[in-house]
């Protein structure tokens, strides 16, 4: 588990998150929501390990993370920033090897790729590829940091920035798949994403931000409703009834 405790942290005397307190369980799917600017990655950016804070404390496995090193912290987490780098001259094959060579026990590039969805694209600059193809590249690089060949994965923990922004619905869609597999071996996944549909349809908890503080915490059933992500995100939202039967989020028509 990893637990959040009165977190404060400010950039250039500006408040960005102020005594958030949360916490986050292993081998759960727990999505991040709120505005732009409500303080989302920074909030990551602190779990990671990549941000300072001014004060509060983050416990990783009941261990203070500053404790850590960044090698140890290599080989439990993983992260995919919002904004990913095309380092000219790299490949989508030398990209995907980053990973592996941080990982202990690492699994097979071919493996990877075929899971990925990866193999026409393997020899590929970084700087010809798609939006979607990017995030899907980057996305192979941070597993393979973490993804060991045994089936357990208790201990390991994906933090993704809006991995699926630039990706077409048949991607997400497998992605999601193979997040929920990997959920079921133990793996601990936290996300920031803006899809609310996306949201409710994998989270197992949620964590609202609003001005840098925690606005609602808890299951789907508790924070999902139309009055706390109304209130929440600053707009009228409600739950339509879309062609195919689905319900969906959308701002409100009223």
């Amino acid at each position: 588990m990893i637990k959040v405790q009165d977190l404060t942290l400010t950039q250039q005397h500006n408040p960005i998150l102020q005594e958030v307190s949360c916490q986050f369980s292993a081998g759960n799917i727990s999505v991040l929501l709120g505005k732009n600017g409500a303080g989302k990655s920074s909030l990551l950016n602190c779990l990671s390990g990549w941000q300072s804070i001014n004060s509060g404390v983050i416990l990783w496995e009941e261990q203070k993370l500053k404790s850590f090193s960044s090698q140890q912290l290599a080989t439990k987490r993983a992260v995919l920033e919002q904004d990913l780098q095309r380092p000219i001259g790299l490949t989508v094959r030398d990209l995907i090897s980053l990973g592996l060579e941080v990982n202990a026990t690492p699994c097979s590039l071919q493996q990877l790729v075929e899971w990925c969805d990866l193999t026409e694209l393997l020899e590929r600059p970084l700087i010809q590829l798609s939006g979607g193809e990017l995030q899907r590249a980057h996305l192979a690089r941070v597993v393979a940091q973490i993804l060991p060949p045994s089936r357990d994965l208790s201990g390991k923990w994906l933090l993704l920035d809006e991995w699926a922004s630039a990706m077409d619905l048949e991607h997400q869609r497998a992605w999601l798949q193979k997040f929920k597999h990997w959920q079921s071996r133990g793996l601990g996944i936290i996300m920031i994403v803006h899809d609310l549909q996306l949201a409710q349809s994998i989270a197992d908890e949620i964590l609202l931000l609003k001005k840098g503080k925690v606005f609602a915490s808890g299951s789907v059933s508790e924070v999902m409703n139309a009055q706390t992500l109304s209130l929440g995100l600053d707009i009228q939202v409600a739950q339509y009834q879309n062609s195919e039967g689905e319900e969906v989020w959308l701002p409100s028509l009223d």
